[in-house]
């Protein structure tokens, strides 16, 4: 016991401070999902009303039971600053359907609808500036367009200057059925809307300034397009690789449905666990192999490095969705 406590000095990390930590992660994540079982969104004074009673509890004397509490009220808190961001700045019912002009990005993988040389792309633009017939207006952040017939080229960072028509977030909420509206504040989507027919649209940069990773994830699906050609499995091998989606039909996700196959193609646990762990035993054996690697380096923690990389390399070709972040960490873990 006195050896493992030394251990634990020696190395700066206090014995028991995995149990002592325990309940305050806990009592964070009761914070935020509390806070989302509220049936109205406080108003916004309340958050200087937790901050305050947390600073105080973090530091009184009983940490055993203040100190939980303290957690209890950051995770509300936090909950509550994530959810005023995302409802900051809406877009105003007052301009739906009316034509706007606005600037920004393309912010996402750009999806066809339909076949023939005329479908139309669907992508999740940026918003930077917009304008209306009475001058700029007070609006930016993240909107689903539709570009219908006539569509050009789109690669995922371009700026365009846009003739656009949008409207607030909406959707039906149908007891049993997808649920649209919610799916668009999880992604941060404030309109959606579509690119005006017959209208000029203008290409203002065609680099991908910060969205590089998501042009790289464009070019790899391009690349797969054209080794395999038009075949059926193009769209399952995409996301499989890429984690995109968009090329599956309707008959393609209610097959995968009835046969139990739909998690295979979210990336997360099972495939980048499988990355991780084929990479770990490769690099185990070929380090293993060399006398002047293994002397630097253990084989096996050299292979731990290399499955990690392996896996954080798999996941931003998917595109750090929820779930490979999530499988991420716990490769880390690992």
């Amino acid at each position: 016991m006195e050896q493992s406590s030394a251990r634990s000095g020696r190395q700066g990390i206090p014995a028991g401070s995995g149990a002592a930590l325990a309940p305050l992660g806990l009592a964070f994540a009761l914070g935020i999902c509390g806070f989302y079982l509220l049936p109205q969104l406080p108003p916004p004074w309340t958050m200087a009303l937790s901050a305050v009673p947390a600073l105080i509890l973090a530091w009184f004397r009983r940490p055993a039971i203040c100190r939980p509490l303290a957690a209890l009220l950051v995770g509300a808190l936090y909950a509550q600053v994530h959810t005023t961001l995302q409802l900051a700045n809406p877009f105003p019912d007052e301009l739906a359907r009316v034509p706007l002009t606005i600037e920004g990005r393309i912010a996402s993988l750009p999806t066809d609808l339909g076949q023939g040389p005329s479908r139309a792309k669907r992508f999740v633009f940026e918003v930077e500036r917009a304008d209306a017939a009475g001058g700029p207006l007070p609006f930016t952040g993240r909107v689903r367009l539709n570009w219908y017939a006539g569509a050009p080229r789109l690669n995922a960072g371009e700026r365009w200057r846009l003739p656009v028509r949008l409207k607030p977030r909406h959707g039906y909420a149908n007891l049993g059925g997808f649920d649209y509206e919610r799916w668009l504040f999880e992604q941060g989507i404030k309109a959606t809307g579509s690119v005006g027919k017959g209208a000029v649209a203008q290409r203002l940069d065609a680099g991908p300034d910060g969205y590089w990773l998501t042009r790289a994830r464009q070019a790899f699906n391009d690349h797969l397009a054209a080794v395999l050609g038009p075949v059926r499995s193009l769209p399952l091998v995409q996301a499989l690789v890429t984690g995109d989606q968009s090329g599956f039909e309707r008959a393609d996700w209610e097959a995968m449905i009835r046969t139990g196959t739909s998690h295979l193609v979210a990336i997360s646990g099972l495939n980048l666990g499988l990355i991780a762990t084929v990479a770990f035993f490769l690099i185990r054996t070929l380090w293993s192999r060399s006398p002047r690697l293994t002397l630097t380096l253990a084989a096996p923690r050299a292979a731990a490095v290399g499955g990690f990389l392996g896996a954080f390399a798999y996941a931003a070709l998917a595109g750090f969705s929820v779930s490979t972040q999530r499988a991420l960490i716990m490769a880390a873990v690992v």
